[in-house]
């Protein structure tokens, strides 16, 4: 039987396994010396970055046609994560759009911070769509996982999350504060603010490892067959081979096995 969500929990964990490389190896770097966008070594990251989250986009493309398998509870928490995620998408889009639109209608150039009397403070606009984009990313993961999970799985997925939120804070008050106080960071300036900022990114790492074993479980749940999809009120599955059969059979068309009304 073609599992469309155990194929989309496959593809997920190859993409996040691939980003989570990306992420190693900016951190790591990060140590050796000062990031810079245009290194060589930056754009490869970014390459494979980019490649894990199209793996990642194909995954969850797949439990999204497959979300009826695993019960209606399964299906709509799944479009609820969906219907999340892009708000969050385009409410951190809107609030970027309008930092922007501000500053260059400011003629603000050189600095994040606010001008005297501007009222506006870029920084903290900047770290609150960091962490509001953290916030409802996590809810859209929870809600995408929680039904395929078991109690180990739960418990792993929402510490994860809780993690991912935690370290996102600390990574933004520290954006603020570089942002703010150009003393902040020694010898300050847009690269090693970038370098700081991706070291101590390197925390995230851990909830990372976290939410690809969440997403495990479940895969291997359904791989093992633990979990298995709900059937529809005209189908049952055969206790003997495990395959689906018309649910008025008396005979398991595969097998042989009389079914004495299971399902």
């Amino acid at each position: 039987m073609d599992i469309k969500t155990e194929k989309g929990l496959f593809f997920l964990l190859i993409g996040m396994l691939i980003s989570f490389l990306s992420s190693i190896i900016l951190v790591v770097n990060s140590f050796i010396s000062n990031i810079n966008q245009l290194s060589p070594v930056y754009l490869l990251v970014s390459f494979i970055s980019f490649a894990g989250g199209i793996v990642s986009l194909i995954g969850i493309i797949f439990v999204i046609i497959g979300r009826k398998e695993f019960g209606e509870k399964h299906s709509k928490f799944v479009i609820y994560s969906v219907i999340i995620y892009i708000v969050g998408i385009i409410v951190t889009t809107i609030l970027t759009s309008a930092l922007i639109y501000v500053s260059i209608s400011s003629g603000i150039t050189s600095s994040m911070t606010a001008q005297p009397g501007s009222g506006i403070n870029y920084s903290s606009y900047i770290s609150f769509s960091i962490v509001l984009s953290a916030v409802m990313g996590g809810i859209a993961i929870i809600l995408f996982l929680n039904e395929l999970e078991d109690q180990k799985g739960k418990i792993i997925l929402y510490s994860a999350v809780a993690y991912s939120i935690i370290s996102t804070i600390f990574i933004s008050i520290y954006l603020f504060i570089g942002l703010e106080d150009i003393n902040f960071y020694s010898s300050f300036d847009s690269s090693s603010l970038l370098t700081g900022t991706t070291r101590l990114g390197g925390l995230s790492l851990i909830g990372n490892v976290l939410l690809i074993i969440a997403v495990y479980i479940p895969y291997k749940r359904i791989k093992t067959g633990e979990l298995r999809p709900v059937l529809p009120n005209n189908q049952k599955r055969c206790m003997n081979c495990g395959r689906v059969a018309a649910n008025d059979s008396i005979i398991c068309p595969y097998c042989g096995n009389r079914f004495n009304n299971q399902f």
